[in-house]
């Protein structure tokens, strides 16, 4: 029997759809287009000023925006098109079992994690919030659980200590471009995910979930802090009753200080300011006020205090950030 020509849908919004569009016939694809989500004006604004974000001038195939999941919307055009062969990238739609019928195990996730950890949102900020020595790309079955399906090709690298996460991210899309035709051409064999190894985590959101708790070990505050750098907004705090966005941190000694102290700006540079957090003393740079960037001498004086958000810290653990 002659083997049908493969007709594509890729699903989310990614700077990668620019490359497969545009590359999709070359790789003898007969056909593909794009469902994606209208992304919020906040993600745009973010993501676009660091190029994660694909121009819609630079999409050389048909794509189709929702304002939400709808199954019925979603079958009419992958019957319209005849498509066969379905990938979601960076895709906020959970889809439920007629859409996953649909393909007929022919629809896919490529998840930025090593499967089974780190299942669910924001796989590479956490793994930088953890101190991960390595993140990682998996592509995987969908089935009706979050990042759950069999997994056909998983692949890890290293990233270095402190990286941000625009680094880690290009880093991702650097390999997935790789290797996203091989994946497509692949004969696939599949592989069950070992639940008792799995963890999963909730999307993150800097503005709901990016207080800064000083009180945790210096180390723990250095990794927040970078994990919600570049290119999302950055982790909060508070100095002399104005919110403060910091985005880059080290630790500078390792001598211990008394938990007293934890807040406490000792050392006031010309882009930096130094404060002791955890009980050791911690650099910080790229601080913001009001989106402006700020000249730390001019802003900060040596034995103010730099204070926990102590009521939004609570709200911030609780806070999940919904998909459709």
């Amino acid at each position: 029997m002659k083997q049908s020509k493969l007709r594509l849908c890729l699903f989310g919004t990614s700077i990668l759809n620019e490359y497969i569009s545009q590359n999709y016939k070359k790789n003898k694809i007969e056909y593909m287009c794009i469902i994606t989500h209208k992304d919020d004006k906040r993600d745009l604004n973010l993501l676009n000023n660091y190029r994660l974000f694909p121009l819609k001038k630079n999409i050389k195939c048909d794509i189709y925006y929702l304002s939400k999941y709808d199954e019925k919307k979603i079958i009419k055009i992958l019957n319209q098109h005849k498509i066969n062969f379905g990938i979601s990238i960076g895709c906020r739609f959970i889809f439920k079992s007629r859409i996953i019928k649909y393909f007929k195990n022919k629809l896919y996730n490529v998840h930025d994690s090593y499967l089974p950890y780190y299942k669910g949102g924001a796989p590479i900020s956490y793994s930088i919030m953890n101190n991960e020595k390595y993140i990682g790309i998996s592509f995987h079955e969908i089935n009706e659980k979050i990042d759950g399906g069999r997994v056909i090709l998983k692949k890890k690298f290293v990233i270095k200590k402190n990286i941000k996460p625009i680094d880690a991210i290009n880093k991702y899309y650097y390999h997935l471009k790789k290797d996203i035709f091989k994946f497509i051409k692949l004969k696939k064999r599949t592989k069950i995910q070992n639940s008792l190894q799995s963890t999963y985590f909730p999307r993150l959101n800097s503005e709901m979930n990016g207080f800064l708790n000083l009180n945790w070990n210096a180390e723990e505050c250095v990794s927040f802090i970078n994990s919600f750098s570049d290119p999302y907004p950055g982790a909060h705090a508070l100095y002399n009753g104005k919110k403060i966005i910091i985005k880059n941190a080290k630790i500078q000694s390792k001598k211990k200080y008394h938990s007293f102290l934890n807040g406490k700006i000792i050392n006031i540079g010309k882009d930096y300011i130094r404060v002791i957090m955890g009980n050791k003393i911690v650099q910080l740079k790229n601080l913001t006020f009001k989106n402006r960037i700020i000249k730390p001498k001019f802003f900060f004086k040596a034995g103010g205090t730099i204070f926990n958000y102590d009521t939004k810290l609570t709200k911030a653990k609780k806070a999940i950030k919904k998909y459709f």
